[in-house]
């Protein structure tokens, strides 16, 4: 989860002194289209939310590599793209709650009857893009 961490220079300097001469380092990101569809849905429910939106922040698979060239020989990316099939409003209404807090009463009422709207028009399938990948860098 680089993507948390603010000044990333010290800590890849740091992988470089304790990794081994031809040592891999192996790093997990998302990319910015991750659960795209759900912070679509956010903005549909409230449009000023900035909730779900840029959820990998300053490490993702679009701008990873450029961040771990400098400090490694060979930066390769394998991406793995997917998605969800969500079939059942009430687990994709749990899951959205789940990173909101003070979601209740009347609001939650009306995300309820948005994903339930979603979901019909839809035809009762709402996929959900999981874009993730992993870094390898080699010394």
């Amino acid at each position: 989860m680089l993507f948390h961490i603010p000044e990333k220079s010290p800590l890849f300097a740091e992988i470089r002194l304790i990794l081994r001469p031809g040592g891999h380092f192996y790093a997990t990101t998302i990319g910015e289209r991750h659960l795209i569809e759900m912070a679509e849905l956010i903005r549909k429910f409230e449009p000023d939310s900035e909730h779900w939106d840029n959820m990998a922040g300053s490490f993702t698979l679009e701008n990873g590599a450029a961040q771990l060239s400098p400090w490694f020989s060979k930066v390769s990316l394998r991406r793995y793209e997917d998605a969800l099939a969500v079939t059942e409003a009430g687990p994709l209404v749990d899951y959205i709650i789940s990173g909101w807090e003070n979601l209740t009463g009347d609001r939650l009422n009306q995300l309820r009857e948005l994903v339930d709207q979603e979901m019909e028009l839809r035809g009762g399938v709402f996929f959900i893009t999981k874009d993730s990948g992993i870094f390898e860098a080699d010394l």
